[in-house]
C-alpha cells in the first residue's frame, strides 16, 4: 500500500464523491448476504465505509483488496437484481478496479513522484468521510436536544444604556466602606438560618376546659363566651370553644345568640333531679 501521508488534504485529488441520497434496496456482502432498506447509502464512500466497519478495524489497517472485492460483488449483485445504479457507484468501481490491477500487475515501470497514489487518496477520502459523518451525527443530536427550545432577542433596557461611567467620579473611602458593610449585612441576613422553636404541647385540653366552664356556671347563672376566654391565649381560646361545643352536645349547657356574630350566652342546663330539688 502506498504512503498515506503522500497526499495532502489540500490536494485537488481529494475531492469527495457525491453524497446525494440514492434508492438502494439491498446489498450482498462477500460470504454473507445482508438486507438493507431504501436509502441506506448516501454514496459510494458511504458503502465503502460500511464495508470497512464490518471488519471492526481502523481504516488504515483494513485489507484494501478484500474491500475492493466486496464492493465489486455488491455492484454485481445490484446489476443482477436489475437495480438502477447511480453513476457515482460505477465511477468508484472503476477506480477500485484500477487500484486492484496495479496491485496485481508487476511494477515494471516505477511510478513517478508526481503521480498521485490512488490507493492513498481513497484511504484518505474514507477517513475524511468518516469524520464528516461522525460530525453530522453530533450536529443532529444537538439539534434534537435544542429543537424544543424557544429563543428570544435580549431585552433592551434604555434606562441602563443611558447611564455612562464617569472616570472622573470620585467616591470617598467612607462611603465605599459603608456600602460594602451594608451589602455584607444583607448577604448575612439572606444566608442566616433561623431556628424555628418546637411547638409546645397544649397546656389545656378540651376535658380540662369543660371542667373549668362547668365550675364557672355553678358560680354564675349565665356566662358569655367572652367571659370564658378572657385573658386566654390563642391556643386556649380554640380549646375553650371546642369545650363549649362538647358540653352543648352532651346536653349539659344551653347556648343562645341574639344575632349572627353576636355575643354567645352560656347557661347551665337544669336536669330533672335539679328541678325536683
Amino acid at each position: 500500500m502506498g504512503d498515506h501521508t503522500a497526499v495532502q488534504r489540500g490536494d485537488p485529488a481529494l475531492r469527495f464523491d457525491s453524497f446525494a441520497p440514492r434508492e438502494i434496496d439491498c446489498v450482498m456482502m462477500a460470504n454473507q448476504p445482508i438486507q438493507y432498506d431504501v436509502g441506506d447509502f448516501e454514496g459510494p464512500l458511504d458503502l465503502l465505509l460500511s464495508l470497512v466497519q464490518r471488519h471492526q478495524v481502523d481504516i488504515y489497517d483494513v485489507s484494501i483488496s478484500e474491500i475492493i472485492d466486496q464492493y465489486l460483488a455488491t455492484i454485481e449483485k445490484w446489476e443482477q437484481d436489475r437495480m438502477a445504479i447511480a453513476s457515482e457507484f460505477i465511477v468508484m468501481a472503476s477506480r477500485l478496479i484500477k487500484i486492484k490491477s496495479k496491485r496485481l500487475l508487476p511494477s515494471v515501470n516505477q511510478e513517478s513522484e508526481d503521480e498521485v497514489d490512488d490507493e492513498a487518496v481513497l484511504i484518505r477520502q474514507l477517513a475524511d468521510y468518516k469524520q464528516i459523518k461522525a460530525a453530522s451525527l453530533v450536529i443532529e443530536k444537538r439539534y434534537e436536544q435544542k429543537s424544543g427550545s424557544v429563543y428570544r432577542d435580549p431585552l433592551y433596557l434604555p434606562e441602563l444604556s443611558q447611564k455612562k461611567w464617569d472616570p472622573e467620579l470620585k467616591i470617598k473611602p467612607e462611603k465605599l466602606g459603608s456600602t460594602f458593610a451594608r451589602m455584607m449585612r444583607r448577604y448575612q441576613e439572606a444566608h442566616t438560618y433561623r431556628t424555628i422553636p418546637r411547638p409546645e404541647p397544649d397546656r389545656y385540653t378540651v376535658e380540662h376546659q369543660e371542667a373549668v366552664i362547668t365550675r364557672s356556671l355553678k358560680e354564675h347563672a349565665e356566662l358569655t363566651f367572652r367571659n370564658v376566654i378572657q385573658h386566654h391565649e390563642a391556643s386556649e381560646v380554640t380549646t375553650s370553644f371546642f369545650a363549649v361545643l362538647e358540653l352543648y352536645k352532651k346536653g349539659r349547657i344551653e347556648m343562645a345568640q341574639q344575632r349572627n356574630f353576636g355575643e354567645m350566652q352560656l347557661k347551665k342546663k337544669e336536669c330533672d333531679g335539679d328541678k325536683n330539688q
